[in-house]
């Protein structure tokens, strides 16, 4: 016995079919078929404008999120260059100021070192005069005894080595102090050469020409400090 099998034509649907939305849908928004739906013309459009919008507005978010992220890194990166500037700007202002000072602290100690060279070179020069020119010494006593004012009494004191040449002159002495009580001339260990020291009894006449250096270099010191 044999068997037969009936074929059917089969089903032909049709191209397209309605798709109805619900209104709940936002408008443009993707739809998703049933399963073996076929989709319209339409709905792919509306479809594909629904994802080019969603893309549009995703890449404005990203577009203006790093808009803001350019603007505050630009922002951060001028505060740290202004601030740099600044203490740059400070530094140099701060080694400038420091220059100045180092450079008139130099000027004032170059300035005192000359001063104390010139006064030890006059000492220098003074003491090599004394040694050879007895006029040095009595020179010195002219002047201390020009200052003399009480002249009853009168001490003249000068080193052992200046003692003999200054009896020598006792007479011009005598000219000078004229009308004086008496007038005595010792030698003192503590006067240096070429100095003297004048006594009387309304006070002391200090004539050495250490002491006049030592005051000389003093004034000239602290007038360049």
């Amino acid at each position: 016995m044999h068997s037969c099998r009936v074929i059917r034509p089969a089903r032909v649907l049709p191209d397209t079919f309605q798709v109805v939305v619900p209104a709940s849908l936002s408008a443009g928004a993707p739809v998703t078929p049933e399963p073996g739906a076929a989709i319209s013309p339409e709905a792919r459009e509306r479809d594909l404008r629904g994802t080019i919008q969603e893309l549009e507005r995703r890449l404005e978010a990203q577009a203006q999120a790093h808009a803001e992220e350019l603007r505050r890194t630009e922002a951060e990166v001028i505060e740290a260059m202004t601030r740099r500037v600044e203490e740059a700007v400070s530094a140099f202002g701060s080694m400038v100021r420091d220059f100045h000072a180092q450079r008139e602290d130099l000027l004032k100690s170059a300035e005192e070192a000359v001063v104390r060279l010139a006064v030890t070179l006059a000492r220098r020069i003074v003491g090599d005069a004394i040694q050879i020119d007895d006029e040095v010494v009595l020179e010195t006593v002219r002047s201390a005894l020009g200052h003399v004012q009480e002249k009853e009494a009168v001490v003249v004191r000068v080193n052992p080595r200046d003692l003999k040449i200054v009896r020598e002159h006792g007479s011009e002495w005598l000219s000078i102090v004229e009308g004086t009580g008496s007038l005595e001339i010792v030698e003192d260990e503590r006067v240096r050469p070429g100095g003297c020291l004048v006594e009387t009894e309304a006070g002391n006449v200090e004539a050495q020409i250490e002491k006049q250096i030592q005051t000389l270099e003093k004034a000239l010191v602290e007038r360049v400090r």
